[in-house]
């Protein structure tokens, strides 16, 4: 048996836009009040291959610069690689004229923190003409963005589950002068909840039904990552900050009830119960400076850091007959990464010839410990064992007797 489900979706999105520039800094601020001055800042790129401004792109109605490079006649877009590293995992878009400086959030997210009204064009580069940031692709977009202006949109969303469960989802990006700084954030949350029932049976060779198990399972997820990224001159360059956070946390319960014979009048005859949980943390920052000197030659610094924290909780127990315990246990997984990278190179950005030079750092560490692992059972002297001190005192005192640490071979 199956339970119904109603699910009614109500979406909204609206366009926030305003044309006001920071009066802060208005130094810095001059050189961004125009348009056209705006693009002659823009480090590479300039002048070179075709140019797509943002009207091209209103008949699809685009809400984000990710939703304008889809629609790129002629362009496949390739987030790049997950290898370790920066400088080999390049995509095939940049951002004013920069590559991001991102890695766990990727090259999507930083496209869909820029919302469409804050576009003025977009380039496409080929062959010779794509700048060192991209070194590798065959074809190159850069998304060239107005400086000081103030946009942003956010999608509501609501969906019904059965008869008094309603969940949301929010997706908001927002783009501003802040503070002297060039900014934008994106915000995504969202809930997930299901549930399941069936009725699984069991019969003989003449069709006779011997057992029926019942089966509930409810699920839920809840995520929420932040992510931003902030730019302004400094240091007679251009430093641009990134950051992003996430939190997953997911729960399955399972619980399934057997009846001897089908015979649902009384207590089960035996019961089994499945508890997983699942935790993830992440987070990443990344600074990245460039200057520009009149004789063409670029120098650029890059810091990256990020991790990942993932644990994994599976408790279970078996009464069979039903009320008396004969299984109890917990496996553990954790799985701890991280990564460092510090990257600078030297390279031309005109003439027919662009050298660059540069030097790369990289550092890794994961932890993935054996899974922790705690059972609890009737079982024979001969399979007993003495679990280690550290997995006594995780495992605690336990009514049976107690295995922990890793499953004993049979």
């Amino acid at each position: 048996m199956t339970r119904a489900r109603l699910f009614a979706t109500l979406s909204v999105v609206a366009l926030m836009t305003s044309d006001v520039l920071a009066s802060a800094n208005s130094a810095d601020d001059a050189a961004t009040e125009s348009p056209q001055e705006t693009a002659d800042a823009t480090p590479a790129g300039e002048g070179l291959g075709e140019f797509f401004d943002a009207t091209f792109f209103d008949p699809y109605a685009p809400q984000n610069a990710y939703d304008m490079i889809q629609r790129l006649p002629g362009f496949v877009y390739s987030t790049g690689s997950e290898a370790r590293g920066f400088g080999g995992t390049a995509g095939n878009v940049l951002i004013d004229g920069a590559r991001p400086t991102s890695k766990s959030g990727g090259l999507t997210e930083a496209l869909r923190r820029i919302p469409a009204t804050q576009v003025m064009r977009i380039e496409l580069q080929r062959g010779a003409d794509i700048s060192a940031e991209a070194a590798g692709q065959s074809v190159v977009a850069n998304v060239v963005r107005y400086q000081g202006k103030s946009s942003g949109t956010w999608t509501v969303e609501m969906r019904r589950v059965g008869p008094n469960k309603v969940l949301p989802m929010l997706d908001a990006t927002f783009a501003t002068k802040l503070m002297g700084w060039d900014t934008s954030f994106q915000l995504d949350t969202f809930l997930i909840s299901n549930s399941r029932d069936a009725d699984i049976s069991r019969r003989d060779a003449d069709g006779r039904l011997i057992k029926l198990t019942i089966e509930d399972r409810q699920e839920e997820e809840r995520f929420g990552a932040l992510s931003f990224d902030a730019g302004r001159n400094a240091f007679g360059g251009r430093l641009q900050l990134n950051g992003r956070m996430k939190v997953k946390y997911r729960t399955e319960d399972t619980d399934r009830p057997g009846y001897d014979d089908g015979d649902l009048s009384g207590d089960p005859d035996d019961r089994f119960f499945n508890g997983y949980t699942h935790e993830e943390y992440g987070g990443e920052l990344g600074a990245d400076w460039a200057r520009t000197y009149g004789s063409g030659w670029k120098w650029r610094l890059i810091a990256l850091g990020t991790f990942e924290d993932d644990t994994k909780t599976d408790d279970f127990f078996l009464e069979a007959p039903y009320e008396t315990l004969v299984e109890d246990g917990e496996i553990v997984q954790e799985a701890r990464t991280s990564e460092t990278i510090f990257r600078t190179t030297y390279g031309r950005t005109d003439g027919g010839i662009r050298p660059e030079f540069g030097v790369e750092g990289a550092t890794i560490r994961s932890i993935v410990p054996s899974p922790l692992w705690c059972w609890t059972a009737v079982v024979p002297p001969s399979r007993r064992w003495t679990p280690p001190p550290r997995m006594s005192r995780r495992c605690g005192p336990k009514p049976l007797a107690p295995l922990c640490g890793k499953p004993p071979a049979h």
